[in-house]
């Protein structure tokens, strides 16, 4: 996954996140079931002052704290591990970002969000970005031909949503907006939900 981070998504995201009209005001954001850390990391880098938490399974925060320490960023990230579903995950943030991570909770999304929404500074923004399904989760063709498989035992289509999933879980958990766009990306199309907190 440090390569995925490293192979441009990591630059797509600080780009976007830096053009939203919040992102010069933020002070404290969270990298949610960050892997290895690199979003987030690059995302701080480019604001001047922004402090940053990357979250993920203890098991994986060693290595993020090797990131943090290879990127001079050790006065401004920290790392925390975790089960986001059921551990707390911080406070008074200006900026979530929840990339690749919130369809391994699709069960227990409700709670998760509100969860996200509480841990957010009135005016906080959160971020989310991940494969979805559409046409009655038939497309797009690469993400269903890739879960085939395992649809073919029973199993259910793991790691993908339907479209507007999370953006309904949003508003559910009292967001005062979301605003969502499909992108075409290196990795294929991809669903953005920008949730915007009641300042």
């Amino acid at each position: 996954y440090t390569f995925f981070q490293r192979s441009g998504r990591a630059q797509m995201y600080t780009n976007i996140l830096a053009s939203l009209p919040e992102f010069a005001s933020c002070k404290k954001m969270l990298d949610l079931g960050c892997a290895s850390g690199i979003n987030g990391i690059a995302i701080v880098s480019a604001h001047p002052t922004m402090k940053g938490v990357s979250f993920d399974h203890p098991r994986t925060v060693e290595v993020v704290r090797e990131m943090i320490r290879r990127y001079g960023m050790e006065g401004r990230m920290e790392a925390i591990g975790g089960n986001y579903a059921e551990d707390s995950v911080g406070e008074a943030y200006d900026l979530i970002l929840a990339s690749d991570t919130l369809y391994y909770t699709r069960e227990e999304i409700d709670p998760i969000m509100t969860k996200l929404h509480d841990a957010l500074n009135p005016g906080g923004v959160m971020f989310t970005i991940h494969p979805c399904l559409v046409s009655e989760r038939t497309k797009p063709g690469n993400l269903v031909l890739t879960n085939l498989f395992a649809e073919l035992k029973g199993e259910d289509m793991v790691g993908l949503l339907d479209q507007s999933f999370l953006a309904d879980a949003m508003l559910r958990a009292g967001f005062r907006s979301v605003r969502s766009k499909t992108i075409d990306t290196d990795w294929g199309r991809e669903d953005i939900d920008i949730g915007r907190k009641q300042a």
